[in-house]
């Protein structure tokens, strides 16, 4: 008889984390040759607390890009066994002033600080990639003028205790 593996819940909140986001380009027009990293977005994210969702969970906060530029975040993920990343899933949504109207998709891994509680743990990283769904307003560019459909790179990383 087996035993299920036991899984970690991500502790999102009283954390700091900041945000960066990277566009890939190619050097050269070799589809398998080398790229280069650009820098899309940065900024703030703060968290709420995770609510648990039985297997999963789903936790909300903020991204602020710069001073009035800041978008709704909704994540939503499934749990993983300990010590292993989550998967997780999310939108970030410009609702007011300069963002109202711009869409985000996020697709990652939550990837857990050592932690001596095997069913919970601090949020050491999340990586993976966003979309840029929806221009602000309807137009037919993101935040940062790339075309809708752009795809790139993310890490939030966690800065340590907020306060």
């Amino acid at each position: 008889m087996s035993q299920a593996a036991e899984t970690w819940f991500p502790l999102f909140e009283f954390q700091k984390y900041l945000y960066r986001s990277y566009l890939l380009e190619p050097l050269e027009a070799d589809p398998g040759g080398p790229v280069s990293l650009r820098e899309w977005a940065k900024g703030e994210l703060a968290c709420g607390q995770a609510m648990n969702r039985g297997d999963g969970f789903s936790v909300s906060g903020t991204l602020s890009l710069a001073p009035g530029v800041t978008l709704a975040v909704e994540l939503e993920g499934k749990k993983a066994a300990t010590g292993t990343p989550a998967r997780v899933t999310g939108k970030g949504t410009g609702l007011e002033g300069p963002t109202a109207g711009a869409l985000y998709e996020l697709s990652g891994l939550v990837h857990p600080a050592p932690s001596r509680d095997p069913g919970a743990a601090q949020v050491a990283s999340i990586r993976g990639s966003v979309t840029a769904a929806k221009g602000p307003g309807g137009a037919p560019f993101d935040l940062a003028r790339q075309p809708l459909g752009t795809v790139g790179s993310f890490v939030i990383v966690s800065l340590g205790p907020a306060g």
